[in-house]
């Protein structure tokens, strides 16, 4: 028996027990906080090994971009790890980012080798728009990542090479004090530099950055803000000591020397044009020089338009280049305008731009719409045979855009309506098509025979692009397409993307139709394609590693025109991007070579 004083210990014992048990537990809770963030890989049971993994661990899918812009709705949770600045990002998913996760399932030094890689594929408006993407978007890095400095830095100069200047502003803004680096301090120079902001530059020798103690630069934009400032005999001197230090840079000191009162003839002068040389040659009170102009960088031909009125020789070469660098420029005007004389019809035109600038003056002046729209297919026809068809189009766009949409030759409205595509005007485009398919009924019974076939080339168009018209694709298709580009010497190598591309897209395509091209003559053809790109690009999209697979679908067109691209090379790309969730990126560069390549 057990007195009551043995009870009473017992008793309190046991409340003691019970109290420590309760407090034990949230104790040990508090150790490990349920994430709010589900983790992308959840769903992802038994994750494909690869040799990106093994030595290092995936970027953590549970922190969120503090840097990012965020959407415009919904709730965002975020957790507080530590991220790197190579993590900013300057456009959200809404407007066309892709998203924290970019670089999931790929190490940081594998980012830095296909970012140095890279180079702007101007020749595809399709692939440049998802170059910008990628460069925008940062994804997930953690402050301690390898080589996320060197990414920051490969990111922004990029993105300045391009002349994308205010999302450049935009990223040094966000970049903290104690994570720039010296090649960081020089690009933000080179940035104010190229923008006009002179007094910026000037103000960042002051400051006690650290700097690239192998670089000439910042003794170049010492001597140029001595210059500006008309401290000549200081300048001079610095000049001097730099020459004896052996820097091998004839357009400074020229550019320099001109400042100065010398004369010097610029007019030959083809020497690349690095930001204080921009900074210095704006210092002078005339024109820039067309051969400086037409081999300038994106990033200076971007420049020189903020003052157009400087650039005369050249104007419509550079704003060419600038479309073609993924920019949009409201100078097109100028070349639609007829106050200014377009070159005489007896002058030799040796130079592409001048017989575009003749076109597009007697585009302008012309009264019918039938003779605008022959001149506008004789436009793009010498511009595609120069390889500037899609910027000559964004050109040549308000003129089509005010066109009456109405029956014209069927071979002209096939071309205004693939680019009316290509260039985002689906609506406009699709009244093309409707206009084509009613002039098909009329005429004689050749006349709609034909109309017909022309249409069935339209239609390849329309299915590329993925908009909602009229167009279908049926078992009959593929047989109606070969009938009306049978005596296109060119038809099995057309043939062979159409059926390739419909296969990508999820159209039904039979081991009939592609029978049906062994009827052909086969012929080599000469293309381009990297094996090994090809092949960690397919490796990349199984694995859903978003970045490394829109890294190596660049690579792998590259700056050539997509339609050069080997057709195993373009499925695996178009394949690639749809894969990772490009699919409106990967139709726009199917219709780019279906445009190309006139199917």
């Amino acid at each position: 028996m057990i007195s009551s004083q043995a009870r009473l210990i017992l008793s309190r014992l046991t409340i003691s027990l019970v109290g420590a048990v309760l407090m034990v537990a949230p104790a040990s809770a508090q150790n490990k906080p349920r994430s709010l963030v589900p983790s992308l890989n959840q769903d992802q049971t038994q994750p494909v090994p690869s040799a990106d993994n093994q030595t290092q661990p995936e970027t953590s899918t549970n922190t969120r971009d503090l840097f990012a812009p965020q959407s415009s709705s919904g709730l965002q949770v975020q957790s507080l790890s530590a991220v790197h600045p190579a993590s900013v990002n300057l456009i959200s998913v809404d407007q066309g980012g892709l998203g924290f996760d970019l670089w999931n399932r790929t190490r940081p030094e594998i980012i830095s080798e296909l970012l140095l890689k890279l180079a702007a594929p101007v020749k595809s408006p399709a692939m440049m728009t998802v170059y910008r993407k990628l460069l925008l978007t940062g994804g997930d890095l953690p402050a301690g990542a390898r080589n996320a400095d060197k990414i920051m830095e490969l990111r922004i100069r990029k993105i300045m090479d391009q002349g994308w200047f205010e999302a450049a502003k935009d990223y040094f803004a966000r970049i903290p004090a104690n994570r720039r680096t010296p090649a960081i301090n020089q690009l933000e120079a080179e940035l104010n530099l190229l923008v006009g902001r002179d007094l910026e530059a000037c103000a960042d020798l002051r400051q006690p950055l650290d700097r690239d103690s192998n670089s000439t630069f910042w003794a170049k934009l010492d001597i140029f803000c001595k210059l500006a400032n008309q401290d000549f005999d200081r300048a001079d001197l610095e000049i001097a000591l730099l020459e004896e230090k052996g820097e091998k840079d004839p357009l400074f000191f020229s550019l320099a020397a001109a400042i100065q009162g010398s004369q010097i003839d610029f007019s030959e002068r083809s020497e690349p044009l690095s930001p204080v040389h921009f900074a210095l040659l704006k210092k002078l009170d005339a024109a820039f020089p067309k051969m400086l102009v037409q081999n300038a960088s994106a990033a200076v031909q971007n420049a020189m338009l903020a003052t157009p009125n400087r650039i005369q020789d050249a104007k419509l070469d550079i704003i060419l280049d600038v479309l073609e660098s993924g920019n949009s420029v409201s100078l097109a005007a100028d070349f639609l305008n007829p106050t200014e004389a377009a070159p005489a019809a007896e002058t030799p035109l040796e130079d592409d731009t001048l017989v575009y600038s003749r076109l597009l003056q007697a585009i302008t002046l012309a009264q019918a719409p039938e003779e605008k729209a022959q001149l506008l297919s004789q436009l793009w026809e010498e511009a595609k045979a120069q390889g500037d068809l899609f910027a000559v189009s964004k050109v040549t766009l308000p003129v089509l855009e005010n066109l009456q949409v109405a029956a014209q030759s069927q071979e002209f409205m096939r071309k205004a309506a693939s680019l009316l595509l290509m260039n985002g005007k689906p609506g406009l485009a699709l009244q093309w098509e409707r206009a084509s398919r009613r002039a098909a009924i009329q005429g004689t019974a050749e006349d709609r025979l034909q109309a017909r076939k022309d249409i069935s080339r339209l239609d390849v168009y329309v299915l590329l692009s993925g908009k909602d018209g009229i167009a279908r694709w049926n078992s009959q298709s593929f047989t109606t397409w070969l009938d009306a580009v049978k005596e296109d010497p060119n038809a099995a190598k057309k043939g062979a993307y159409l059926l390739m591309a419909m296969e990508v897209f999820g159209y039904s395509v039979s081991e009939a139709d592609w029978d049906r091209l062994l009827y052909l003559e086969q012929s080599p053809a000469q293309s381009y394609s990297n094996h090994t790109y090809e092949n960690i690009l397919v490796n990349s999209a199984l694995r859903k590693a978003k970045g490394k697979t829109v890294s190596l679908g660049l690579l792998s067109v590259g700056s050539e025109s997509p339609d050069k691209i080997s057709l195993t090379s373009t499925r695996a790309v178009l394949s690639a991007l749809k894969a990772v969730g490009l699919q409106e990126d990967a139709r726009k560069l199917a219709l780019e070579i279906a445009i190309l390549m006139d199917l």
